[in-house]
């Protein structure tokens, strides 16, 4: 099952797995509406009538600049998509993976969220907390069949991080030189 905010976007993925042979379908889901979340769990659950894996992977960047530019309403958007959102999605699918005796949830943190860096404090908070998150939820469920992991990447070239860089050939290679596969020369494709 694809659940996106963007329903073009969703589509389109369901698109392509269809076209490569594979079934999917498509709900349009907002993580940081709990009716949302629950209609997302249960259209899984009556699809597919179980629900295996839960990869909570939903994440907006928010304005940049230093802590004291960001208004309270960008920090608690970036929070409620960003971190609220792995917690509903996490809520509602648990009780279904208990049911049917275990599951996987996956969320994705980011790099960010194990070092932090400087002017995007909404969005390096929040990464933060998930990785936290995770470890909790990891914890509390693990003896119960329930195996809960937390991927942190580096920088991926995504719409996102063309916003972040401005699309500047300078400042995607600031990104690329500290990435650990370089030495500061290009990496080859």
């Amino acid at each position: 099952m694809v659940a996106d905010y963007s329903v073009e976007g969703g589509q389109e993925t369901v698109k392509q797995i269809k076209a490569k042979g594979g079934e999917a379908i498509f709900v349009a889901v907002d993580v940081s509406q709990a009716a949302d979340v629950q209609k997302m769990i249960k259209t899984a659950i009556d699809k597919y009538g179980r629900l295996d894996i839960l990869h909570n992977n939903a994440g907006i960047e928010g304005p940049l600049g230093p802590t004291e530019s960001v208004s309270e309403a960008d920090w608690e958007g970036v929070s409620s998509v960003n971190l609220k959102g792995v917690f509903l999605g996490s809520k509602y699918a648990i009780p279904q993976m208990l049911k049917q005796g275990g599951g996987v949830i996956i969320n994705t943190a980011s790099i960010a969220g194990l070092v932090g860096f400087a002017d995007m404090p909404a969005y390096w908070a929040s990464k933060g907390g998930i990785v936290l998150l995770t470890k909790t939820m990891a914890l509390e469920y693990a003896k119960k069949n329930i195996r809960v992991n937390c991927i942190c990447p580096g920088a991926v070239k995504t719409p996102m991080l063309d916003r972040f860089t401005g699309s500047q050939p300078e400042a995607e290679n600031l990104i690329r030189e500290g990435a650990p596969w370089t030495d500061g020369a290009s990496r080859k494709k």
